[in-house]
């Protein structure tokens, strides 16, 4: 979802979360432009979860972002071309959704 915010438009998209450990789809986030003071949010009634938050510019090498070992808010982060989320230990979650939020300035002429 984008919204035109005055000079900036805001995106918020769902983060692919695998409900098991490994790696999530990549969200290449730079379709959107410079995404700038990206913020993730996990949300969750209950979460046993140990979920990363990774961010790559080349789809090969990941620096992690943010650890959530329950439901929270972490970021701004910076300008990244893709995000995922790493699972490294998963038993169970009720409503589990990662959010990732952010914006771009629009090039005025």
């Amino acid at each position: 979802m984008s919204a035109v915010r005055g000079r900036f438009t805001v995106h918020t998209m769902p983060l692919p979360s695998p409900l098991a450990p490994g790696n999530g789809a990549a969200l290449k986030v730079g379709k959107y432009g410079a995404l700038r003071k990206a913020t993730v949010q996990v949300i969750a009634a209950a979460l046993s979860a140990d979920l990363r938050i990774e961010a790559s510019d080349d789809g090969t090498t990941w620096v992690e972002l943010a650890a959530f070992t329950a439901a929270g808010i972490a970021g701004p982060f910076g300008v990244h071309e893709q995000l995922r989320v790493r699972v490294n230990a998963y038993t169970s979650s009720t409503g589990l959704s990662v959010l990732v939020a952010g914006f771009d300035a629009r090039v005025e002429s």
